[in-house]
């Protein structure tokens, strides 16, 4: 669990704060200057009652006076009202340890404005606590831990793209429900010459992806055969490369970088792609550097519930790279090479492309004129039964897999909005499903499939 929340907490979604008094100037300021950096940041958690460094509950200062009371809804949604511009709504929940109550402040997705204070607080002593106008975001310390502060000019960029993704979804939703009489074969044509338009643009970078999928293969090999001797259970795989279509090179691979493209990730699920690896126990499971990329190989079996073989590299060139067995190999209640899960790949699939977009935005590549290049590869699939084990979805009638590997591709604009992803989902995951007596997914489950993904809804 602590592995869990040190991700999601270095993907800026998740704040820890010792006990705060609300009533007291210094406490609303806390409250305030979070929940805006939140709501700038898309959403939220902000823990209160833990130690911000080892995350444990801060019991010697708990307060004497009822939790649930002093952190009521009414009591801290009028704090954010009366100090928050726009206004937006918070929840508040409360975990329970040993006996005492904690309280969550829950900010929502959704902002499509910036937030500011709209009036200042002092404290009884007339020190400044919070300015009037001032927009707080989340930003990464010189560590790589995430924290609190007033936007910079280096912040405005992503504030903005989060804003207009979230207006790019409201337009969405308007057009399929104003236009939903236009024939849906013309908006499927609009739509794949989108996608065969930004394709051209990044014919070039084909080749270093294609390139990269096999030199990442043999590098997994290579790692497999020194540290475990080839003693892997027998499984399937799914491997994707990417590569940022530009020349430049801002980074290199110090720890510096590794800290920010792995703060960066947002970690959609559970055990996320290009997983940090730094708090697990074993160490054998670390990042370390090889030939001037960050690399990690994690191998975690014989677990109760889920097991798992990963492998990724993390190229300062803008290269990125990831091994990952299928799951449906991997868990002790189904029997490995013969099945596949359809919901899983939709959900994998979308995460990469997700991710990769937060590795180049973080790595601060021009978001209207960068493209990214994405390379799939499915391999062992021959006499595979499709199957909706794992998925939260429609059933699917069971299919066999004619062929043993699958290769698709994807080129995608660093400006798309995350509302669109699912189309670009749909491309990559086609040619892998056609291999199953030519099973077809409509792009509406697919794209219900990845606002799932996207929602952290597991």
């Amino acid at each position: 669990m602590k592995e869990l929340i040190d991700r999601q907490t270095e993907s800026l979604n998740i704040e820890f704060k010792r006990w705060i008094d609300p009533k007291s100037p210094e406490g609303i300021a806390k409250i305030i200057k979070v929940c805006i950096a939140m709501r700038n940041n898309n959403g939220g958690f902000f823990f209160i009652g833990f130690d911000e460094e080892s995350r444990q509950p801060d019991v010697n200062n708990a307060p004497t006076q009822d939790v649930r009371e002093l952190f009521s809804l009414d009591n801290i949604q009028s704090i954010v009202s009366k100090y928050a511009y726009p206004q937006f709504e918070i929840d508040i929940c409360f975990i329970e340890k040993d006996g005492q109550d904690y309280p969550v402040i829950c900010i929502e997705e959704g902002i499509r404005t910036p937030v500011s204070t709209k009036s200042e607080l002092r404290d009884s002593h007339n020190k400044l606590l919070i300015k009037q106008n001032t927009v707080y975001v989340r930003t990464l310390k010189s560590n790589g831990t995430p924290s609190t502060s007033e936007a910079t000019y280096q912040d405005w960029g992503k504030l903005t793209y989060i804003c207009f993704d979230n207006r790019e979804a409201d337009l969405g939703r308007f057009i399929r429900r104003h236009l939903s009489h236009i024939d849906k074969g013309v908006l499927q044509s609009l739509f794949s010459s989108i996608i065969e338009f930004s394709q051209t643009r990044s014919e070039r970078y084909e080749e270093v992806a294609i390139h990269l999928l096999d030199t990442g293969k043999k590098r997994f090999e290579t790692v497999v055969k020194e540290k475990y001797h080839d003693q892997l259970p027998e499984h399937g795989s799914w491997e994707v490369s990417c590569v940022i279509n530009s020349q430049e090179q801002k980074h290199s691979a110090n720890q510096s970088f590794l800290n920010l493209l792995l703060a960066s990730n947002p970690n959609y699920t559970g055990w996320p792609i290009w997983l940090d690896s730094r708090g697990f126990s074993n160490p054998a499971t670390h990042p370390y550097v090889f030939e001037n990329a960050w690399e990690a190989c994690i191998v975690a079996l014989n677990k109760e519930w889920f097991n798992h073989i990963d492998f990724w590299r993390i190229d300062p060139q803008g290269h990125f790279y990831l091994y990952h067995a299928l799951e449906d190999d991997l868990q002790s209640t189904i029997r490995p090479l013969e099945v596949l899960d359809f919901g899983l790949p939709i959900w994998r699939v979308g995460e990469s492309l997700a991710v990769g977009l937060a590795f180049a935005q973080a790595m601060d590549y021009e978001i209207e004129t960068t493209n990214l290049t994405f390379y799939f590869r499915w391999t062992q699939l021959q006499h595979r039964v499709l199957t909706s084990w794992a998925a939260r979805a429609s059933s699917v009638a069971k299919r066999s897999a004619a062929e043993n590997v699958v290769l698709a591709t994807v080129n995608l604009p660093l400006s798309t909005p995350l509302s669109a992803l699912y189309q670009y989902v749909d491309q990559a995951t086609k040619p892998l499903y056609q291999i199953f007596d030519e099973f077809e997914l409509s792009s509406r489950v697919v794209e219900a499939i990845t606002q799932k993904m996207l929602r952290r809804k597991w």
